[in-house]
């Protein structure tokens, strides 16, 4: 998860120096760039893309990965003429501009399941590795297009085709836990649990997943393993607390637990 701490470091330094400071000598490569649009996505900061995309224009006006993310800006405002010009410019049809070009061809939904299955097979098919921005797009279409039945009997060969499974397994349970399938979303984030068992963040989300299910007993065995890498992790106390109460394993330690949480700044 290093790497991924690198991504929000990149975020928040173009964020302070470009952004805020209008520091636009500050030095970025393109790799940089390409991160750092794709973290801002994560969390919808508009502002940053078209930041990264304008120094981009400036810096590296050559740039295939930058006119990409360009084009998926367009699809996001929903302008699917432009976004489809754009996508065409590019010389090198990556994985993402193949994923583009269908949600551009299928903008009015008239594609059938089978059709789509279709074209994700064949990117699929050709796929050797897939970046973390790509399996995401991959799984979130699939996801849009309610095939999650394809997405778990292809399970293993997706994973396959990624160095990093660890993005598909979490995407694909954020999108079932969005969608109510807090079954498979359990599963997917038990599974991202026994691949980095020191990751705060996985044992959070399959808690958070086991008290809405009302598995109680999970849910309290899953923030102990958050609390045994983070004590002071509210919400990790926070799950403690609630399963605590509806096992009804005592008042006063629930009260207890609940004061430490009122009494952070987090409260």
């Amino acid at each position: 998860m290093d790497e991924r701490n690198d991504r929000r470091d990149l975020y928040e330094e173009f964020e302070s120096e470009v952004v805020k400071r209008g520091n636009t000598e500050a030095f970025f490569d393109e790799t940089d760039l390409v991160e750092i649009f794709d973290y801002a996505s994560d969390y919808d900061n508009y502002i940053v893309k078209m930041e990264v995309l304008l120094y981009g224009a400036v810096h590296y006006p050559k740039s295939e990965a930058l006119a990409t993310r360009r084009a998926w800006l367009y699809y996001s405002f929903g302008d699917v003429e432009v976004t489809t010009e754009l996508n065409n410019r590019v010389s090198q049809e990556g994985i993402l501009n193949k994923l583009l070009s269908l949600r551009a061809r299928n903008s009015d939904l008239s594609m059938t399941s089978k059709e789509i299955i279709a074209e994700l097979e064949a990117i699929l098919d050709t796929t050797t590795d897939f970046e973390d921005e790509e399996i995401i797009q991959f799984t979130d279409y699939a996801m849009e297009m309610h095939l999650e039945d394809w997405l778990k009997s292809n399970r293993e060969r997706i994973q396959s085709k990624c160095s990093y499974p660890q993005t598909f397994l979490y995407e694909f349970a954020d999108r079932s836990e969005e969608n109510d399938d807090l079954e498979t979303a359990a599963q997917l984030f038990e599974e991202l649990t026994m691949l980095e068992p020191f990751t705060l963040d996985f044992w959070l989300r399959l808690a958070t997943v086991q008290i809405n299910r009302e598995d109680y007993e999970g849910a309290l065995s899953s923030a102990e393993y958050a609390l045994a890498i983070d004590a002071g992790s509210i919400m990790a106390l926070r799950i403690k607390g609630a399963a605590l109460y509806r096992l009804e394993r005592g008042p006063e330690v629930v009260a207890s637990i609940y004061g430490k949480v009122i009494e952070s700044s987090e409260a």
